[in-house]
């Protein structure tokens, strides 16, 4: 899909010299079994000399109010299933597009259709949300319509239960950046936002900005997202200090001595 900017590996690997040499070294025994000791070898060399580093975007989180960078080696890189992927803008819509078009890309078939069809098919029903979920609005997302395909959300996107339209969604995050995209392929249209400020529980401006794109594609009612994310920032920042402040008046048990 000529995706030339999207990467499965550490991003420590991608952004610098030293990291890539240390990379080629972690997998060096793999290759060798595979392909032998010179090819290895030869391939390590040439792999040095024609890397060129990229820009890596630094990843975010907060505390509280305080915003502060991250390293971008984190938790997640510990179990390599967990590394995630890694990408530009640019490709990020790439990806959305093969979405959108059923599974291809620039005439080229990346996933059969009737792979598609599962992937977009719902499996498993999600009928435990709850009317004030933060995510999926109930402005937005009439409860009841969800479910779950393989690696997809499939639901209906409406106005207060009005003028339902099917989409396609997911979000991604972790190490201190998130994703979020929407395909809606009966109106041939889709959004994908990402930010460099991780997790759920710091920000849903990437989900918040596809449902303003949704809006005013659809004619939807207004709602001023920018305010309801603030709102539920306010919310959580108020449920966190109730929690510490009952943690803090419950009594230490003494120790029988």
């Amino acid at each position: 899909m000529d995706m030339h900017n999207s990467s499965a590996i550490r991003l420590d690997y991608e952004s610098s010299r030293l990291g890539h040499i240390n990379y080629l070294i972690s997998r060096f025994e793999y290759d060798t079994n595979k392909n032998g000791v010179l090819p290895t070898i030869w391939n390590f060399i040439k792999s040095v000399f024609t890397f060129k580093s990229k820009e890596i975007t630094i990843s975010h989180s907060r505390y509280r109010d305080i915003i502060y960078p991250m390293e971008q080696i984190g938790y997640c890189h510990i179990f390599p299933a967990t590394a995630g992927i890694a990408f530009s803008y640019e490709d990020f819509a790439k990806w959305i597009q093969m979405i959108l078009n059923g599974g291809v890309s620039n005439g080229k078939i990346i996933v059969k259709p009737e792979t598609f069809k599962k992937i977009t098919s719902i499996i498993t029903e999600i009928n435990n949300i709850k009317d004030d979920d933060f995510t999926f609005r109930i402005e937005r997302i009439p409860r009841g319509s969800m479910g779950y395909g393989l690696g997809t959300f499939i639901t209906k996107y409406s106005d207060n239960g009005k003028n339902e339209r099917p989409i396609i969604f997911h979000m991604g995050g972790t190490y201190g950046a998130a994703s979020f995209f929407v395909v809606a392929p009966e109106d041939n249209i889709a959004v994908g936002v990402i930010v460099n400020l991780g997790g759920v529980s710091h920000t849903l401006f990437a989900e918040y900005m596809c449902n303003n794109f949704l809006d005013l594609c659809f004619d939807f009612s207004k709602i001023d997202w920018i305010q309801e994310e603030l709102k539920r920032k306010l919310y959580i920042e108020n449920k966190q200090q109730e929690f510490i402040q009952n943690i803090s008046q419950i009594p230490t048990p003494m120790n029988n001595i």
